[in-house]
């Protein structure tokens, strides 16, 4: 048996599975009940205190039943004969023995000889909950074997890469030890000082976040691995203040989300994925589970929802002030949230660095608006800013964003030439698309790099006169003037086909704006939007899909459909949206006459891509497109924006400044003050 587990890890039950799934019962398996560690100086922040604990199992229960369907023999085919199984596999696993607790399949190849050698960085947070909860599944030479080859991987104690791929290795490096065969412990270190070290990692990187924030924050697809992985810490951990390192982390990330929570679709500025549908990427799937969503999802698509078999199997739950935040049951709303992101600083091993960019979020009981001052990413892995609806009885939730399509981009990749400001329910976008002269020292500055730093080639043909050489290619260092033109023309070429010369909003499927005057107004669900175009006129169309979704759906055999989309042509363009929640107005036509009323001054468009907006509520919105900054020049009333010192979150229900963290309902909440060795928790106090 195992050399070392915990006292009673395991809470083991048979429960009827839910209308949505076939008739049977389920042999429930999840980690034990313990008292948070700081229950007793903050009650509001206990898990505990989670308000939906009968909605959780109805929505876990179709996760498992549907998942359990799965052939786990796919994972030993095709690419995954040497692939990534231990990503997919595990959790499958553990719904299959939840509904069979000797389901042949899940037992045969958990322990065949591939599923052992099994280590990174998915498979590592996989085996930290398959461990503590099935491990008497395990046979004695798969214990055996899996004990030998995570002493040889060095990975959970220093590997590379991502930070959701560092957390997984190390914050699983707090579990597995304790619950492997013999005495060794993890990567050539024994368990007592493989654990030791990790403790001091995990001080050490939650305490950064409490004073810079995420380096990879709010990701649509990856902030649930890191979520998950400090889920198993809190589960499974012996030493509480390990427990409660992991408590402070989760107090983080999910408050985090839970700010942008939108009825099942994370909204507001991301990283790494768009999510543009209820439940439709990963980290909304936990989401999912823990807040559910008006949408009614097929079981099909809920049978999917692999990775959220470690949220569904924990006693973590999100506690009733976080739990409140995400559902909007606030007593006042709408609220603004101003918040700050740092520089990837876990990712990449360097200096933590506060402020880099900042955000605006706004929170309205029926939408979520939010968009980054700045922060193009050139990968194309940041949603710059986005509109969600939550669902009622016209349709489900359903999430907008636009720009300039840079590149084929959607969603995730937009802003490359576009600035935005962002005051309360109010968006101004203005994009500088290039044409060929704009592009000309960018370019030629690029040349200069790259003949530096050899990266200019020539290719050597054969030369039949001579009896031919081999074809070849050379870096050069020193190149002929009509080289040096050719390849910053060749440049140029290739980044002016990247751009086509318009922007766009995208729609939702079915729902088309109606123009009135300079304005153009739609509803979606419960809010209102209106847009006013600058710097040319708007139009809808279409967009072609882009590569990328049509390798997608011609891998699945669909055929991928075009974009809808409000359309502003020209290089030199931009608008104005407002929103407003349909409560606010008798009518959507109320809600335009309101916006008509307005005042717009774009005189200074064309000269110096300038506008000024006066919203419905009186407030002076100026902004000018900065050609020297990512940045745009903006003022409110007159005041230029200042954005000097901005914190990591401020809003009234969920704030984090200076290693401190607080978080309320309006009726209870919690601090955390990470501002010393370890987090302190005490009980919130509403201000007087």
């Amino acid at each position: 048996m195992f050399a070392h587990r915990l006292r009673a890890p395991i809470v083991i039950a048979a429960i009827c599975i839910s209308a949505h799934a076939q008739v049977g019962a389920l042999t429930w398996r999840s980690a034990e009940v313990r008292p948070h560690p700081a229950a007793d100086s903050a009650p509001a922040a206990d898990p505990q205190t989670y308000p939906d604990a009968a909605g959780l199992r109805a929505r876990a229960e179709r996760i498992v039943r549907g998942l359990a369907t799965e052939d786990l023999e796919r994972w030993r085919r095709g690419y995954f004969r040497s692939g990534d199984p231990g990503k997919y596999l595990p959790t499958a696993a553990m719904a299959r023995l939840m509904v069979d607790p000797q389901d042949r399949q899940a037992r045969t190849l958990i322990n065949d000889d591939r599923s052992p050698r099994e280590h990174y960085h998915f498979a590592a947070v996989n085996w930290a909950r398959f461990l503590p909860l099935w491990g008497d599944v395990l046979t004695p030479k798969t214990r055996a074997s899996l004990a030998e080859h995570a002493w040889n991987y060095d990975a959970y104690l220093n590997g590379s890469g991502t930070e959701n791929h560092k957390v997984m290795w190390y914050a699983s490096a707090l579990v597995v030890p304790l619950f492997l065969e013999g005495e060794r412990g993890i990567a050539h270190r024994g368990r007592a000082e493989a654990l030791a070290d990790r403790k001091e990692w995990l001080r050490s990187y939650v305490r950064n976040l409490y004073h810079y924030g995420m380096g990879e924050w709010e990701s649509a697809t990856y902030h649930m691995f890191s979520t998950h992985s400090m889920i198993n810490v809190y589960d499974f951990a012996e030493d509480p203040e390990v427990r409660l390192l992991a408590a402070a982390a989760l107090d983080y990330y999910v408050g985090a989300y839970s700010l942008k929570y939108t009825d099942g679709i994370l909204s507001g500025p991301s990283q790494r994925g768009y999510a543009d549908r209820p439940a439709g990427q990963i980290a909304d799937q936990s989401g999912w589970l823990w807040w559910g969503s008006t949408a009614n999802l097929p079981d099909r698509e809920v049978a999917d929802f692999r990775y959220a078999m470690h949220p569904a199997t924990s006693s973590w739950r999100p506690n009733a002030v976080l739990s409140h935040i995400a559902r909007r049951e606030l007593p006042q709303l709408p609220v603004a949230v101003r918040g700050s992101k740092p520089n990837y600083w876990f990712g990449l091993n360097i200096e933590p660095q506060a402020n880099v960019t900042q955000e605006i979020l706004w929170i309205s009981p029926r939408y979520t608006l939010g968009s980054l001052w700045h922060g193009y990413d050139p990968h194309g892995q940041t949603v710059r800013w986005q509109f969600t609806a939550a669902g009622n009885e016209r349709g489900e939730a359903a999430a907008l964003t636009g720009g300039h399509p840079w590149a084929d981009r959607r969603g995730d990749g937009l802003g490359k030439y576009d600035q935005t400001m962002q005051h309360e329910g109010t968006l101004i976008l203005i994009s500088h698309i290039p044409e060929a002269a704009d592009l000309q020292e960018e370019a030629a500055a690029a040349f200069e790099r790259a003949l530096v730093e050899g990266q200019i080639e020539r290719r050597l043909e054969p030369d039949p006169e001579a009896g031919g050489h081999p074809k070849m290619t050379l870096h050069v260092t020193a190149v002929r003037p009509e080289e040096r033109e050719a390849w910053i023309a060749n440049r140029i070429k290739d980044e002016l086909a990247k751009c086509p010369p318009y922007i766009y909003l995208s729609l939702p499927e079915g729902r088309a704006p109606v123009q009135s005057g300079d304005w153009w107004f739609l509803q979606v669900n419960d809010a209102y939007l209106a847009l006013r175009p600058l710097g040319g006129s708007a139009r809808i169309g279409t967009l072609a899909p882009s590569d990328k979704d049509s390798e997608r759906a011609e891998r699945s055999g669909q055929v991928a459909l075009g974009q809808p989309a409000l359309i502003v042509d020209g290089r030199h363009v931009g608008f104005i949206l407002h929103t407003a929640d349909s409560s606010a107005y008798k009518s959507i036509g109320a809600f335009a006459a309101a916006v008509r009323a307005t005042s717009v001054d774009d005189s200074a468009f064309a000269t110096d891509m300038a506008v000024s907006y006066i919203t419905p509520g009186g407030r002076k919105l100026r902004m000018r497109y900065s050609t020297a900054g990512e940045r745009a020049v903006a003022s409110i009333d007159g005041k230029p924006v200042d954005f000097a010192d901005w914190p990591v979150f401020a809003s009234p229900y969920f704030s984090l400044k200076g290693g401190v963290l607080s978080a309320n309902d309006g009726k209870q909440g919690y601090v955390v003050d990470f501002t010393g060795e370890m987090p302190v928790y005490r009980a919130w106090q509403p201000v007087e």
